[in-house]
């Protein structure tokens, strides 16, 4: 699917585009002796990364922002583990690139197929394999990394760019050669060198770039250009920047430098002059008012503005690597990261506060009290507390359990049940493959819905009740947004009359790559069923949807109708037809109550963007509304 080459105007109205691979470009490719070991768990999640590679296309995300990075790699479709496995490697070193910028292919097709909308002349794809540069450029431009491994026999007559020269040298070189200001022709990389921040701004050389030509080990004591200053050249190696970036925290580091750090939680702390940056205790961090997040060397290099050899240097042990061919000596980590304990699953404790949870889940989100009341009596959600023994604040909060065949709880989420709290922490330990769940009230229920939240899969049953059909006729579960696929596979296996899945994930482009993903995996494990994709029909998710809906009913004398049908006599009910902003486009009559029911029915189950009003619906909504006073008071952790 090759687009049409665009003209250069219309090419310079639009961002930039890189498409980066991943295996021996972003990740060390690793050899097998035996085909069947690409299929065993941990391969791909397993792969080490090619650090400067990565560490440039930080880079470019974080300081060219004219340029929109995408992933494009291609998986074995066969394979249990592939697909996730990516995602959590990307998740692991590159969480930059979103859900959004990742798209993969089938292993082994032309890599533009994978572009929606086809590809642009001006799209740049960085990859290390012949084939896909050569069926990619043209229409596009290519760029081969050299990793020391391929480019033997030289087959690439285009711009190559080595890998082992130091993350800034291979962002620039990437950057000029996408936006025209330089060509690179690097030989292929022999043997391995040291990193530095040397040539960062290069020179033009008879229209070459001479970024990482030179092979010769430069002198430590040697200076460059930079600006209008001279700046000595720092360095590190390999076993200081794999301190910095895996052995480093920067929660470790702000508190060694005296920052003014405030406690959340027991996993999170803030700055108290910035409270929007906060700190985990596995040695991330994210500024929520920036947009910004990372591990240790981000932090110094974002919020204290250093250079990368900076960060390096001080988060190991401060000393410049010695490029006299003497052997370096093991530096320490004097901002090491804590050690993370593995605690066992704790089911959290059930307090008496039924009143705000029941305030919070069927007033502040609309859900349906009688399902509540029900999922209630099944142990599936209940209240609970937790009282800082700092200041004795009680915070409340709901509990959505995931219980096994057994009744025993084996997963847990919590939520905030206060107005405007926004915490929500999965229990630590949680069985994922033992989700929330919505059972049906017949076991055979040949339908399974699947949703990203619990509120989500509430939701849901809340307005097939108010539309009038059988909430209980399928299944719901929760999968959340990094669960494996046994989430869903160990569910069909215990109720064998499921021969539908539907997905109803978020309408986000988060939802529609999760969607696109889980119903990849489904068919790579073998199911055998119908997959039907059913996002939420209006809104970004359940939830909004049905509080959408609540809305449009209590105000439907304001919505006068735009067709009817049947006879106007009685009116049995009307359906509100939604737009792709959530507004009401035309609203239906129904003067004959099969055609009605007909109609709600199978609008509501294949995902339609309607909302549908009965006068029982009417009468039900009014009244909940009605009772609306002031939410029970109180407070939520988070």
């Amino acid at each position: 699917m090759g687009g049409e080459p665009v003209s250069s105007n219309e090419a310079g109205r639009k961002k930039q585009r890189l498409y980066v691979d991943m295996d021996g470009t972003l990740a060390v490719f690793t050899p097998v002796d035996e085909l069947e070991m690409l299929y065993e768990k941990g391969y791909f999640l397993n792969q080490e990364p090619h650090e400067n590679v990565v560490e440039a296309v930080r880079e470019i995300i974080q300081r060219r922002p004219d340029i929109e990075v995408h992933i494009l790699s291609a998986y074995l479709t066969d394979s249990e583990y592939a697909l996730q496995e990516k995602n959590e490697w990307l998740d692991r070193h590159l969480p930059q690139i979103d859900q959004e910028h990742r798209i993969f292919v089938p292993c082994g097709s032309d890599k533009k197929a994978g572009i929606e909308g086809g590809i642009r002349s001006n799209d740049y794809l960085l990859d290390d394999y012949t084939k896909n540069l050569d069926e990619w450029h043209p229409p596009a431009r290519g760029i081969k990394l050299l990793n020391a491994i391929n480019h033997t026999r030289g087959t690439w007559a285009h711009d190559r760019i080595s890998y082992d020269k130091n993350p800034t040298q291979i962002a620039n070189d990437i950057y000029g050669v996408v936006t025209g200001a330089a060509n690179v022709f690097d030989e292929r990389p022999w043997p391995p060198r040291t990193h530095s921040n040397e040539s960062e701004e290069g020179t033009m050389e008879n229209g070459r770039s001479t970024l990482g030509n030179d092979k010769a080990a430069p002198d430590p004591g040697a200076v460059a250009v930079k600006g209008a200053r001279w700046e000595k050249h720092l360095h590190f190696n390999d076993e200081q920047y794999k301190i910095a970036r895996h052995e480093s925290s920067a929660l470790a580091y702000a508190r060694a430098k005296g920052y003014d750090l405030v406690k959340e939680s027991a996993n999170t702390y803030h700055l108290r002059e910035h409270d929007s940056m906060v700190f985990r205790t596995d040695g991330s961090w994210f500024w929520n008012s920036h947009g910004l997040k990372g591990g240790a060397i981000e932090f110094l290099m974002h919020y204290e503005g250093k250079t990368l050899p900076e960060a390096v240097l001080t988060l190991s042990d401060g000393k410049e690597h010695p490029l006299s061919g003497e052997k370096a000596r093991q530096p320490s980590v004097p901002y090491k990261k804590d050690p993370l304990e593995k605690k066992p699953f704790a089911v959290p404790s059930r307090s008496d506060n039924y009143r705000q949870m029941f305030a919070y889940l069927v007033k502040g989100r609309g859900l349906d009290n009688e399902i509540i009341t029900s999922l209630a009596k099944q142990g599936l959600v209940y209240p609970t507390k937790y009282v800082d023994k700092k200041n004795s604040n009680v915070y409340t909060n709901v509990v959505f359990a995931g219980v096994d065949p057994s009744g025993s709880v084996r997963s847990a989420f919590q939520r905030g049940s206060a107005t405007n709290s926004t915490f929500k922490m999965e229990i630590n330990g949680s069985d994922k493959t033992v989700p929330f769940a919505i059972t049906a009230g017949e076991p055979s229920a040949k339908t399974l819905c699947v949703f990203e939240g619990a509120i989500d899969a509430i939701s849901h049953a809340s307005v097939q009740k108010l539309a009038g059909a059988d909430w209980q006729g399928c299944h719901r579960i929760s999968q959340g947004g990094n669960a494996p696929i046994e989430t869903i596979t160990k569910f069909l296996d215990a109720h064998p009359a499921v021969d539908t899945v539907r997905l109803c994930f978020d309408n986000d482009s988060a939802g529609r790559i999760m969607s696109k993903q889980v119903h990849q995996n489904l068919i790579a494990v073998g199911y055998q069923g119908k997959i039907e994709n059913v996002p939420v029909p209006s809104g970004k998710d359940w939830n909004e949807y049905l509080q959408t809906w609540r809305e449009t009913v209590a105000s439907h004398r304001l919505l006068p109708a735009h067709e009817h049908i049947g006879q106007e006599e009685s009116t049995y009910g009307r359906i509100h037809h939604i737009d792709e902003h959530g507004k009401i486009r035309k609203t239906v009559a129904y003067h004959n109550k099969q055609a009605f029911g007909n109609d709600s029915k199978q609008m509501v189950s294949q995902g339609v963007s309607v909302i549908v009003e009965t006068p029982a619906q009417v009468e039900r909504v009014l009244a909940q509304e009605q009772k609306k006073r002031k939410p029970t008071a109180g407070t939520a952790r988070g």
